[in-house]
């Protein structure tokens, strides 16, 4: 936090390092608003940059604005259609439909995902929510065997302290599946 805090206090005209120093502010620091502030400054900035606006939708999906989330998501792979992070842009997508209640939407970004980066560990995480919402019990046992391989000590609790999503249901919804599917709970 403090070098985010550095950038801002800088006045910088940088708008990659207030991308960065915005997402950071709401990510790590919870302080939502502030981080999209600083995000919107830099999309002023620079309104042409695919990174600024896949944070952007980051941040609305931990503020549970998932309509204002995917419109930014989707400008952002207009903009930048072969973006490096590809699959965080599209698991952020499946992230907002889920949030939103549509976890058949947000499966097909997920698994899109997947393909894009098999490695993402969030991706993996929520793809267990999903199924389970789905009722894909087969499929969300599976993705939890293969999370619980690469983080072998997940847990709920980890989940809930390290997660900055708001949405109440959502958050309900993955504690039961990864209790469900054999995560403890701390």
């Amino acid at each position: 936090m403090p070098h985010a805090e550095k950038v801002l206090a800088s006045q910088t005209e940088d708008a990659l390092a207030l991308t960065y120093a915005g997402h950071h502010i709401a990510y790590i620091g919870r302080e939502y608003q502030k981080g999209l502030t600083t995000l919107k400054r830099a999309a002023a900035l620079n309104p042409n940059s695919g990174t600024t606006e896949m944070l952007l939708g980051w941040v609305n999906i931990y503020m549970n604005e998932n309509e204002a989330a995917i419109a930014h998501l989707n400008r952002a792979e207009r903009l930048s259609p072969l973006h490096p992070h590809i699959a965080i842009l599209h698991g952020g997508i499946g992230n907002a439909y889920f949030q939103m209640g549509q976890p058949e939407r947000a499966v097909a970004f997920y698994e899109q995902a997947m393909i894009e980066y098999p490695e993402f560990a969030s991706n993996q995480l929520l793809l267990i929510g999903c199924y389970w919402e789905l009722g894909r019990r087969t499929d969300a046992a599976w993705m939890a065997d293969w999370l619980r391989a690469k983080v072998p000590d997940m847990t709920v609790q980890t989940f809930v302290e390290t997660r900055p999503q708001h949405s109440v249901d959502f958050r309900a919804q993955m504690v039961a599946a990864l209790r469900a599917t054999g995560f403890p709970d701390q």
